[in-house]
């Protein structure tokens, strides 16, 4: 199968759980290109396996609107689709409406890329208006697509209804995230198929050795930015002291929330016991998991789905600590393969994170049952599968149910047995 996976501004930070789909499609046999809605700026702080893509995938903008226009001219019935498309969107005013209208071009390069390479779908990863320009390739004789759903509706715009309208299915990172789609009504339950994206779990893996029970090494690897919590964990760690417990919190990533972390750092005495790494790369992260005992995120508020740093940590064999929040609750089975706690609970944080560093056994333990499940279900390669199986079901099969292949719902199920 040839398929097309459809980015924002790639690299960037978010490609890469994407991308890991894309490159267990290949392993698998199938021919995957890149696509993307415009080349990022932050080339340097990219993961160096997406360097061959880089190169190789197709930048929908800017367009050629020399050949738009002809496009156009030979074809005016698809132009006037995607602008029947964009002048009947609901939600959006007039001037937004026409802010639109340059994007057609871009949507016809895209479709005439995915007619030249025979891609016959499109996985769009986000729901912003990478689902409109794709909605516009279709509606210029591009490959059917399905929409990728991964964090609450809100966080993406409007005009839901019309970005749905010609998805052939949807993938939603959470059992919440399913049921937002379902609340508006945008897509039929049985073109569902709810999904995280996976991990690499033959490249994320638990260290050799033993835990260590001289200082507790935490671990962070997230945005800086306040929507990922930091600030409670740092909080968290003003009580640890209290207890005598000896800890180094290591915090990987960047951000704009990356100065009032280290300013409450220094009011708070807690340099020698706080690193920031700044960004770190794929073989930078594992390197940090594998070399930490308990993995933190205490993400608060919305746009949180199926956080893919805490599917590594727990591929790496971390116990982890997690706020409830979006799907965490069905990637982590409190108490069997990590913890879940309430969002912004300092005191719930600190004891479990204490309860952890008490009782080895039970750490080593957790732990254990962490990379079970990463195996068992957060593969990329099954997601992969689940993926392809959907598009093969969807358009063979009348009678379908994408929520047969969820490997969200197995392990739910398997939990409750």
């Amino acid at each position: 199968m040839n398929i097309g996976i459809l980015l924002t501004e790639f690299p960037n930070q978010t490609s890469i759980s994407m991308w890991r789909v894309g490159d267990a499609l290949r392993k698998q046999g199938h021919s995957v290109n890149i696509l993307s809605t415009r080349k990022s700026k932050l080339q340097d702080v990219c993961h160096q396996s997406l360097q061959a893509d880089v190169e190789s995938a197709l930048y929908a903008w800017p367009p050629n609107f020399g050949k738009a226009l002809l496009f156009a001219l030979h074809r005016p019935n698809r132009i006037l689709a995607c602008l029947q498309y964009i002048f009947s969107l609901d939600e959006s005013g007039f001037v937004e409406k026409l802010k639109l209208i340059p994007m057609i071009a871009s949507a016809i390069k895209i479709a005439k890329f995915s007619k030249a390479n025979n891609i016959e779908h499109v996985l769009v990863h986000s729901l912003a208006n990478g689902a409109h320009l794709i909605n516009l390739s279709y509606l210029s004789g591009g490959p059917n697509f399905s929409l990728r759903l991964g964090g609450d509706l809100e966080a993406y715009g409007k005009d839901h209804k019309s970005k749905f309208s010609n998805a052939l299915f949807t993938l939603p990172a959470s059992l919440n995230n399913r049921d937002q789609i379902l609340e508006y009504k945008l897509i039929d339950r049985k073109k569902i198929l709810t999904t995280w994206l996976g991990v690499d779990t033959e490249k994320f893996t638990p260290r050799s050795n033993s835990l260590k029970n001289d200082i507790l090494q935490l671990v962070t690897v997230a945005r800086l930015n306040p929507a990922k919590g930091h600030i409670y964990a740092l909080e968290s760690l003003l009580e640890l002291q209290k207890q005598n417990i000896r800890f180094h919190y290591t915090i990987a990533g960047s951000g704009p929330y990356e100065n009032t972390l280290k300013s409450f750092v220094n009011e708070h005495n807690l340099d020698e016991h706080v690193t920031f790494t700044g960004h770190v790369d794929e073989s930078k992260a594992i390197v940090l998991l594998q070399s930490a005992d308990i993995f933190l995120l205490n993400s608060i508020g919305i746009g949180e789905a199926s956080p893919v740093s805490l599917i590594e940590a727990m591929a790496c064999g971390l116990p982890c600590i997690s706020s409830i929040i979006g799907g965490t609750p069905q990637i982590i089975t409190d108490g069997k393969d990590g913890i879940l706690i309430p969002q912004k609970d300092v005191d719930a944080l600190t004891s479990s994170i204490a309860k952890l560093a008490t009782d080895l056994q039970l750490c080593k333990e957790i732990g254990k049952n962490a990379r079970t499940s990463a195996i068992e279900y957060f593969s990329c390669q099954q997601v992969a599968a689940a993926f392809t199986d959907a598009i093969t079901t969807i358009t063979s099969n009348s009678e379908f149910d994408l929520e047969k292949l969820s490997p969200i719902v197995k392990k739910l199920n398997k939990a409750a047995t």
